[in-house]
């Protein structure tokens, strides 16, 4: 992540721009299917969507059109530019995703 591009077996994902951009525009991951080509992310244990500007959990909502995402377990800001967790801080504004406690592993390679 030091370089602001993460790398994937079957794609890239570029932070630098601003953008994820993959071979087949699908990220897997081991609980379930992240798709960008509908506008849909689809996870195990919830729905994020992004058509209506309304991403839905099983654990609570994350709303877009307000500037902020509620969740059971913290606050994610999106008007400076940061996701605030209680656990930890992803940081957007300099293409990276900053998380106090560790690392995130995928099936195909890693965070």
């Amino acid at each position: 992540m030091g370089n602001g591009e993460w790398a994937m077996v079957n794609g890239q994902w570029r932070m630098g721009n601003g953008e994820w951009a993959m071979a087949n525009g699908e990220w897997p991951m081991a609980n379930g299917q992240w798709r960008m080509g509908n506008g849909e992310w689809a996870m195990a244990n919830g729905q994020w969507r992004m058509a209506n500007g309304e991403w839905a959990m099983a654990n609570g909502q994350w709303r877009m059109g307000n500037g902020e995402w509620p969740m059971a377990n913290g606050q994610w800001r999106m008007g400076n530019g940061e996701w605030r967790m209680a656990n930890g801080e992803w940081a957007m504004a300099n293409g990276q995703w900053r998380m106090a406690n560790g690392e995130w592993a995928m099936v195909n390679g890693q965070w």
